[in-house]
This record gives structure tokens, C-alpha cells and sequence, in this order.
């Protein structure tokens, strides 16, 4: 495993962090059967996360042709009236880096590859193989948003580390 703190260099816009077309290849790989949300829930509890506390870009804060979300998008969220199926099918199955603001996207990009992994250790503690059991609830969102606020305090602070395959 690579160990690493800090991302540096140029990065091209807009960067593909995840993709649900390759979870639902390695779903079928695997014969796991889930939902797509299931499949998607650390997109979307990421991004959801990124509504919440304001780090993600809207319509104009990006390139013309970012897929930033619209406040409309936004503010249905988080008056909890937009569901995480909404978001997967929102962000149509994808996240790139233009969803966020763009003092967060060198954390997104860091750290998000590591996301999945920590998600899944933040509910079982066993060795068994976990991928896409979790289904989407506001009560394990909440979990998940106050550990990576935790998580992107660190990484402000310089005392994240990163490991990637």
C-alpha cells in the first residue's frame, strides 16, 4: 500500500472520481445482487456530505460545462426532501471533481478513493466482505457526514493520511 498525505500536481478537469457503471460491472462480477443506490450510497453520502456543509459547486460557480448541482438540487436536499436515489440519478451515476468548489477538490480527490473502504469500517468491524450490504438511511448519513467532517479537519490540519493500492 502507498501511503500519502498530500496530492500535488496538476490534475485534469474534470477529474472521474467514481463511476456506478463500475460497481455494477464488479456487482456482476462478484453475482452481489443490490441496488443501484447500494451500489452508489458512498457517491452519494459523499457528495451529500459536500451539500451539507457547502463545499459543493453550484450551476455558476464552475467551467460552463461542469456538472455542478443547481440550488434547487441543493436545497432540496438538505431539507431532506431530495432521496439518495434522487442524487445517484442526479449526478447521473457519476462524480468528477467539478461537483465540488474548488478549495475541496484536491481533499476529494485525495481522499475519496479511500472513502469506500472507511465507509464500511465505520459500520462492521469483522473481515468479512461488506460491499454494497448498506442501504441508504438518514440516520447512517448522519455517521457518515460527522466522520468526514472529522476526516477533512484532519486533512486541513496536515495530520491525514492517505493510503491508496
Amino acid at each position: 500500500m502507498k501511503e500519502t498525505t498530500v496530492v500535488s500536481g496538476v490534475f485534469e478537469e474534470p477529474y472521474l472520481l467514481d463511476k456506478l457503471d463500475w460497481h455494477e460491472e464488479g456487482a456482476e462480477k462478484h453475482n452481489i445482487v443490490a441496488e443501484p443506490v447500494q451500489l452508489g450510497l458512498h457517491m452519494v453520502y459523499f457528495v451529500g456530505w459536500a451539500i451539507d456543509v457547502g463545499l459543493i459547486a453550484f450551476d455558476n460557480d464552475s467551467a460552463p460545462d461542469a456538472s455542478a448541482l443547481s440550488g434547487k438540487v441543493v436545497t432540496l436536499f438538505k431539507s431532506r426532501k431530495f432521496s439518495f436515489e434522487q442524487l445517484l440519478d442526479y449526478i447521473d451515476g457519476k462524480l468528477t471533481s467539478h461537483e465540488f468548489k474548488k478549495e475541496f477538490r484536491p481533499f476529494a480527490i485525495s481522499y475519496y478513493p479511500q472513502f469506500s473502504s472507511d465507509l464500511i469500517a465505520l459500520f462492521y468491524d469483522d473481515d468479512a466482505d461488506h460491499s454494497y450490504q448498506l442501504k441508504p438511511s438518514w440516520e447512517d448519513f448522519g455517521v457518515v457526514s460527522e466522520f468526514l467532517q472529522r476526516t477533512l479537519g484532519l486533512w486541513n490540519v496536515g495530520q491525514l493520511t492517505i493510503y491508496h493500492d
